[in-house]
C-alpha cells in the first residue's frame, strides 16, 4: 500500500533498498450490544468505527425513549470499516387508544317558589340551578363541566373519552345537592 521510492524516480538498483508497506486486509471489528444505548452513544460507537447507520423506531413498554431495542448484525459478529448496521430505537409506551361515546341523561326539575313580598302578589317559579360534573381522560370529576339553569324536565347529552377499557364517570347536583352519580363504560 505504500513505499518509500516514489515512483519514476531513478535508483542504482545494486545501492538501493526499497521499503515496502503492505497491507495485513480489511481490519475486523467485532460488533457490540447496542442494547440500551442512546441515540448520541450510538451514533459516537458508528463515528468512531467508520460504519454506516440506518435506524427507525418502534413502540415498547421496557426499552426507555431513544435506547436501542434491537439492532443488525447481532452482538459479536465481525464486521468491516464501511459496512451498515441497523439500529431499531425505543419511541416509549404505545399510547392506548381512545374511546369517545356519549350518554342521554335526563335531569328533572324541582318546583320552588319564590316568597312574594306583598300578599297579592303570587309566588314566582324558581329556576333550577344544575352543575354537571365529568371525569374521563379529558376533564376532572371535581372540575364543574357544564353550569345552567332549567325550569322544566331536561335532557342533556353528556360526551366521554377514555383509554381503551376504562370507564367515566358523572355526576349531576341540583341546587347543590347531588341528584344523579353513575359510572359509564362505552358499550
Amino acid at each position: 500500500i505504500e513505499q518509500d521510492i516514489e515512483s519514476g524516480e531513478e535508483v542504482v538498483p545494486s545501492e538501493t533498498t526499497i521499503t515496502f508497506t503492505v497491507s495485513s486486509g480489511r481490519q475486523e471489528i467485532e460488533m457490540i450490544d447496542l442494547s440500551g444505548l442512546s441515540r448520541e452513544q450510538v451514533d459516537k460507537y458508528v463515528n468512531d468505527n467508520g460504519f454506516y447507520l440506518s435506524t427507525s423506531e418502534e413502540a415498547s413498554d421496557s426499552i426507555p425513549v431513544d435506547q436501542v431495542i434491537r439492532q443488525e448484525p447481532e452482538a459479536g459478529t465481525s464486521l468491516y470499516i464501511g459496512e451498515r448496521i441497523t439500529v431499531v430505537f425505543s419511541t416509549g409506551p404505545e399510547e392506548a387508544a381512545s374511546v369517545a361515546f356519549s350518554e342521554e341523561v335526563s335531569i328533572p326539575y324541582e318546583e320552588k317558589f319564590s316568597e312574594p313580598e306583598e300578599e297579592d302578589e303570587e309566588p314566582e317559579l324558581l329556576p333550577n340551578n344544575i352543575k354537571i360534573y365529568i371525569g374521563d381522560s379529558e376533564n376532572d370529576i371535581d372540575t364543574v363541566y357544564e353550569e345552567f339553569t332549567i325550569q322544566e324536565d331536561t335532557k342533556r347529552k353528556l360526551r366521554f373519552v377514555v383509554e381503551e377499557g376504562e370507564s367515566a364517570e358523572y355526576r349531576i347536583e341540583r341546587d347543590d345537592e347531588q341528584i344523579i352519580k353513575k359510572v359509564v363504560s362505552p358499550e
